[in-house]
């Protein structure tokens, strides 16, 4: 029992339903089954038939096969994952990425093929774990995708495999990843996936787009977007969570011995952010002995 051919419409789809009325290719064939075997019955009651009990078990398997029914399919997600924004200082600028896929439904894929697809700009320079490398991109064998619940030993339902991505322009790219899979005797697609991917100029190369660095020209300094007092290229690269050196390794960094040097290499934001809660607390012990003074004098 295989479905409609090239699995064109939803095996539960009947005439004078809204699916079957709108997709013409539910009405150009049905099903076709066969019942190996010699001839049967189906005289009823099957408990005093028993030559009908071959037409019950065939009918059982045909209505009521999880491969015949929509809950029965394979729901296959594809992804892209790796920067979306490539910043570089000269062409062509390369980037690792991920090509993942999972099956979140109750059916096995089989015989799937994993694709990525890519513009002329843009050039797969490697496909790990068996990849084939042709234009347009590249592709993997993975074979079978179980489903979910996956039985001990099954292959698994998810994956992903490695590749290299060299862009030649600057400006947005689009790459799509793609699936094609077979369930029964029928070969399908899953629905594609399309990432967008922006290459940008960084003429210092700290890994911050010119268009969004104040600074474009130095590598230390290009903005606080975490406002900590420190600048978030100050290691030289774009690292908001860096504070700079820590010469006594106190957790505190190094205050810097002139701040007005934008090639200092000290940064004091952790050591600025102590003063504020002094400052604080200062003021509030502040406000306490003045209250108590007044109530001295009061009495």
């Amino acid at each position: 029992m295989t479905g409609y051919l090239d699995g064109v419409c939803d095996i539960n789809c009947k005439p004078g339903e809204e699916c079957f009325e709108t997709n013409k290719d539910c009405s150009t064939g049905g099903k076709v089954s066969y019942l190996g075997g010699h001839k049967y019955e189906t005289k009823v009651p099957l408990s005093a038939n028993v030559d009908s009990q071959g037409t019950r078990l065939f009918l059982n398997a045909l209505f009521e096969a999880d491969c015949v029914t929509g809950s029965g399919q394979p729901k296959i997600d594809l992804s892209l994952n790796g920067d979306l924004v490539v910043a570089a200082k000269s062409l062509p600028a390369t980037k690792d990425y991920q090509v993942g896929y999972a099956n979140s439904g109750a059916g096995s894929a089989l015989s799937a093929v994993l694709r990525l697809s890519v513009p002329t700009d843009v050039t797969v320079t490697e496909a790990a774990s068996g990849g084939v490398i042709a234009a347009p991109g590249a592709s993997w064998t993975i074979g079978s995708i179980s489903g979910v619940p996956t039985a001990a030993g099954d292959p698994p339902s998810s994956g992903s495999r490695s590749s290299t991505l060299s862009f030649s322009s600057w400006g947005e790219v689009k790459v799509i990843v793609g699936l094609s899979y077979r369930v029964g005797a029928t070969d399908l697609q899953a629905a594609p996936k399309e990432v967008t991917i922006k290459v940008v100029k960084d003429s210092d190369g700290d890994g911050v787009a010119d268009d969004s660095d104040p600074f474009p020209d130095d590598p230390k300094r290009c903005g606080d977007s975490d406002e900590d007092g420190c600048d978030d290229c100050s290691s030289g690269s774009f690292d908001p969570a860096n504070d700079g050196p820590d010469g006594d390794g106190d957790g505190v960094c190094d205050a810097a011995t002139d701040p007005a040097d934008p090639e200092d290499d000290g940064c004091g934001c952790r050591v600025a952010a102590a003063p504020r809660w002094t400052a604080l607390a200062l003021v509030i012990l502040g406000l306490g002995l003045f209250g108590l003074r007044r109530f001295r004098r009061r009495r």
